[in-house]
């Protein structure tokens, strides 16, 4: 995940930067933050971002044409503005940013603009998924849980399943982690999906069982609760 802070002082751009990287050690979360002095430069450097912290102004048009820019680039960018109060007005509504932030950097803000992202956007990513020989486009909060089957791996969705050419192993790695939770070697659940659970299994809103290994119950349990918790700050 990459994350870019465009910001015309460099202390304020330091601080968010660090506030972001606690966000991450505290979510279990791989990314990286990079920053830049001006939109040109951003816009120079060509690379797609999850999001982007953007200092804004009143009737900042040169702002707004950056900001244009950026999702034109990357559709799927969630924007943050970054300006006083009151000043998030007009022309802004053009690029629907995520959120907004104050001059004055607060922990709280940004944890809850974070959770925020990944609670409700986090686990939207589009998927391609190969089987046979079709392949489907998918959203990854449309997975219910993935299936371990040999060297193959079966994606259960609300109404139906695909036999996946890949292990779970390697579709794993294309889903956001922190929301998709390992219950052992055979099964990886969407945390969105899950009614309850005790020491042996976790019971799903569809009514499915699935085991889980003590290897893993109590791993599952403390990222489960941890992420519960977390949400609070939405």
């Amino acid at each position: 995940m990459r994350i870019a802070i465009c910001y015309s002082q460099l202390d304020y751009m330091n601080e968010l930067k660090r506030i972001i990287y606690r966000y991450a050690v505290k979510m279990k979360l791989e990314l990286v933050v990079e920053c830049y002095l001006s939109g040109e430069d951003m816009l120079r450097a060509e690379r797609k971002y999850n999001i982007v912290f953007l200092e804004y102004g009143f009737t900042d048009r040169a702002r707004l044409k950056t900001a244009q820019k950026i999702k034109a680039l990357n559709p799927f960018c969630s924007m943050v503005l970054i300006g006083s109060e009151g000043v998030f007005a007009g022309d802004v509504f053009m690029i629907t940013p995520a959120g907004y932030l104050t001059r004055s950097v607060s922990e709280e803000q940004v944890y809850r603009i974070l959770s925020e992202y990944f609670y409700k956007i986090g686990s939207k990513y589009p998927l391609l998924i190969k089987s046979r020989g079709d392949t489907f486009c998918l959203n990854t909060s449309e997975i219910v849980y993935l299936e371990a089957n040999n060297k193959r791996c079966i994606v259960h969705l609300e109404e139906d399943e695909i036999d996946c050419n890949k292990t779970m192993a390697k579709v794993y790695e294309d889903l956001p982690k922190r929301l998709f939770l390992k219950i052992n070697r055979a099964f990886v659940i969407n945390f969105r999906y899950i009614d309850k659970f005790n020491r042996d299994s976790v019971i799903l809103k569809n009514g499915e069982r699935l085991y889980i290994s003590r290897n893993y119950h109590k791993s599952f349990k403390e990222d489960y609760i941890s992420l519960i918790n977390d949400l609070s700050f939405r």
